[in-house]
């Protein structure tokens, strides 16, 4: 595993965006982090940027998460997706197994260990999902 990592958040919510970003400076591992609030933004950064791990949210207004993660495996990029949603019913949980993410968490109820748990689980090559996936 590398010891320094690029992120990137995507989320519309400026304060999870924020929140995420003290969190990750924290993380010694975490190099560099990159924020945007849409789908489109964050096309646009891996377009430009090297990213390890992507924090992404999956309902976003315009280009939505789903967008995002089909984008990152038509390009073939080796960038990591955990989805952070709001959203734990069976069908978007079955949507992201399908779409291939390599991390679920859900925003009501992933903590700061959690996030730092399922980033070194991807950036390992392996999944991490809530116990509720």
């Amino acid at each position: 595993m590398k010891n320094s990592i690029t992120v990137l958040v995507a989320d519309d919510h400026l304060f999870v965006r924020e929140s995420l970003r003290s969190m990750l400076e924290k993380n010694h591992l975490v190099k560099t982090i990159y924020e945007v609030e849409n789908g489109s933004q964050a096309i646009a950064m891996l377009k430009l940027e090297a990213i390890d791990v992507l924090l992404l949210d999956i309902r976003m207004p315009g280009v939505d998460g789903f967008e995002v993660i089909e984008y990152v495996q038509r390009q073939g990029l080796s960038t990591r997706i955990i989805a952070l949603t709001a959203f734990d019913e069976e069908a978007m949980i079955f949507n992201l197994l399908r779409a291939g993410v390599a991390g679920i968490l859900f925003k009501k109820t992933t903590h700061q260990q959690e996030i730092y748990a399922a980033i070194t689980s991807v950036l390992e090559g392996k999944h991490y999902y809530h116990e509720k996936v």
